[in-house]
């Protein structure tokens, strides 16, 4: 298609949209269709062979994208899901997806291929959509699964949020991501 716009349909050449719900992104997109359980395996497992494929063509980084209103991020989002299963409601369950992805990348990447996980750390002033706690709490469970670095991005998850373009963006937000230093207490002789 000519002049920038997006294949919004099939027939346009564009393809068949998947959510955690039936949220589109703005009026006039496509209606996702909601996956099943099937279906979330279904991502995960394909998450995990493009991954695999990575490693053997010799990539040395594997990144997790949770962020910028892709799957990973809608699913976190309670403004893009309405699920009450086990990947609905409470953060727990939200977070759970992601948190399921990175365990089984962990498991199946070699133990010197880092894993990235990209997630939204911006405060919009649009209510919970990606609020900068959820960011950090879900940055918390990350790092006990293996995760060997979060990477704080920006991106927007509903139409018409501006995320200020500045040389810093993000650094303001890194030092909740920073692990403390486990400060051992000198032994005494």
């Amino acid at each position: 298609m000519e002049g920038g716009a997006s294949l919004r349909t099939v027939e346009q050449g564009g393809w068949s949209v998947v959510g955690p719900s039936s949220i589109p992104f703005d009026e006039g997109n496509p209606l996702p269709r909601p996956l099943d359980e099937a279906g979330i395996k279904e991502v995960v497992s394909g998450i995990c062979r493009r991954r695999r494929r990575a490693i053997r063509a010799e990539f040395k980084v594997v990144e997790l994208h949770s962020a910028h209103g892709y799957l990973l991020h809608e699913f976190l989002s309670p403004l893009k899901q309405s699920r009450s299963d086990r990947y609905g409601g409470s953060l727990e369950n939200r977070m759970r997806l992601t948190l399921e992805i990175a365990a089984e990348l962990r498991r199946v990447l070699p133990d010197d291929a880092p894993l990235f996980v990209r997630i939204f750390c911006q405060r919009t002033g649009r209510g919970p959509a990606g609020t900068f706690e959820q960011s950090v709490a879900l940055a918390k469970k990350l790092r006990p699964l293996g995760v060997d670095l979060i990477d704080a991005s920006s991106g927007a998850l509903l139409p018409g949020v501006r995320i200020p373009v500045e040389r810093i963006l993000s650094v303001p937000f890194a030092p909740q991501f920073v692990r403390k230093p486990k400060i051992i207490p000198a032994q005494s002789v």
